[in-house]
């Protein structure tokens, strides 16, 4: 009997705190409501690229740093070039881990003004921060400079963009702020899940305050082609030489 006491004694604290937590989850999910559009992109035979539209709306007594757009995670094998008896040539290998495919950031001053005496509290914004998460296989001291190579190589093929001091915030009414900006997905963006996320900051502590997920997925004839290069690469080579050939 006692035994049964004690033991419903703890399932009714187990819900307590579960209910707890779930009032935290929402209040904490209620700092910012998130609306993508479009939230679904479809890569199709002519497709080049979609604008994508972001809104948010805030509590005024909350203020709103960045939004950045993230994703999916992928692994990268690149070759550096170098001279060998005068000819450029692949000298090196060097492998990217955990390396988001895009990557946006908007923020509302310059990242040297959002963090006080350089102090880094919370999430570190930017590229060092995004430094701070890959992995590459390579020396420390060449870590830096590799890593470098490779935003270069990002901006250029536009899959890469920091904005300091490009997010716009409102006032809509007494009590809300609303932020809308518009970032360009470009057709070079891979299918997968991309994180769009909002950050605030609050006693010099930098911290997400709300997210939205946007889809990026292949279809028609070129989820097919797709497909056909993975499951069929010599079919997919030939149909390629012979549509190559068709179109001069």
């Amino acid at each position: 009997m006692k035994r049964n006491v004690i033991i419903a004694f703890g399932l009714a604290i187990l819900i307590a705190l579960c209910s707890q937590l779930a009032i935290a989850q929402k209040r904490a999910n209620s700092f910012a409501t998130l609306k993508i559009k479009p939230q679904k992109v479809m890569i199709q035979t002519f497709y080049n690229g979609k604008d994508i539209s972001v809104e948010a709306e805030v509590p005024q007594d909350i203020e709103v740093v960045a939004l950045s757009c993230e994703g999916p995670e992928e692994t990268l094998n690149l070759m550096r070039k170098g001279r060998v008896y005068g000819l450029w040539m692949n000298v090196e290998e060097i492998l990217f881990q955990k390396i988001p495919a895009i990557y946006f950031l908007v923020t509302s001053k310059k990242l040297t003004e959002l963090y006080d005496k350089g102090e880094i509290r919370g999430i570190q914004l930017g590229y060092e921060g995004l430094y701070s998460k890959i992995k590459i296989e390579k020396e420390k001291e060449k870590k830096k400079e590799f890593f470098d190579q490779l935003i270069k190589l990002k901006e250029s093929d536009k899959l890469y963009l920091v904005s300091e001091g490009g997010l716009k915030v409102t006032r809509l009414n007494n009590k809300i702020n609303k932020i809308i900006t518009t970032f360009y997905l470009p057709p070079k963006a891979p299918p997968g899940e991309y994180r769009i996320n909002l950050f605030a900051r609050k006693n010099s502590e930098i911290n997400l305050i709300g997210n939205q997920t946007l889809t990026v997925e292949k279809k028609g004839l070129t989820a097919y082609l797709s497909s056909m290069a993975i499951n069929h690469g010599l079919v997919y080579g030939v149909v390629a030489v012979i549509i190559a050939i068709i179109s001069g």
